[in-house]
């Protein structure tokens, strides 16, 4: 069985938020309700980090980390609303999801959203339906920096495996705590290569 990740090169993302579009549009997610509540699946992390002159504001997209402990798993009262699949991807059953976003304060990653339309936690699967007709995500399609890239880790002739191991090749783990990677073991992995 797959064992699917995401990898984020910081290096090629042009901060087009053509990822994000792509992924509303795929889920047919509201944009923005009346009162102004946001629905996603990505959002984005940005932030400024050091002294003027020489300040830096990193753009990331981030997603759902398909965490291998999954708090929002654990968090939600009712059994077989968030769960994970043998490909390791967490999915929500909108459908049996009673709204009560105890999973949305479980997830250090701050992954989830709340759609005010259907009441129900929404979260990326790495759009699962579409990996069922041998499709990648919609995020990674349209994609114009080719910034995304998505696989089978444990498969060596992937792109994400030889991406991973190439020479040069960051893994950039400031976005979020340290302690993070450890604990929850993420499958989206950050980096910044020299040479794309």
């Amino acid at each position: 069985m797959a064992r699917y990740v995401m990898v984020v090169n910081l290096t090629l993302c042009m901060r087009c938020r053509a990822c994000i579009v792509a992924c509303k549009t795929e889920h047919d997610l509201p944009v923005r309700d009346a009162a102004g509540n946001e629905c996603y699946r990505i959002r984005v992390h940005e932030y400024e980090y050091g002294n003027y002159p020489n300040v830096e504001r990193p753009f990331a997209p981030v997603f759902c980390m398909q965490c291998k402990v999954a708090s929002c798993i654990d968090a939600c009262p009712i059994p077989g609303v968030i769960n994970r699949g043998e490909d390791g991807i967490v999915v929500v059953d909108n459908d049996k999801c009673d709204g009560c976003k105890a999973c949305l304060q479980a997830c250090p990653y701050d992954a989830l959203s709340f759609n005010h339309e259907s009441h129900a936690v929404e979260k990326c699967d790495f759009c699962s339906e579409r990996l069922s007709q041998n499709l990648e995500p919609a995020c990674v399609a349209s994609c114009m920096g080719k910034a995304l890239t998505f696989g089978d880790i444990d498969d060596p002739e992937s792109e994400v495996s030889r991406l991973m191991t190439k020479k040069g090749v960051k893994i950039i783990d400031s976005l979020f705590p340290s302690s993070f990677r450890e604990k929850y073991q993420p499958c989206v992995y950050y980096i910044n290569t020299v040479d794309p």
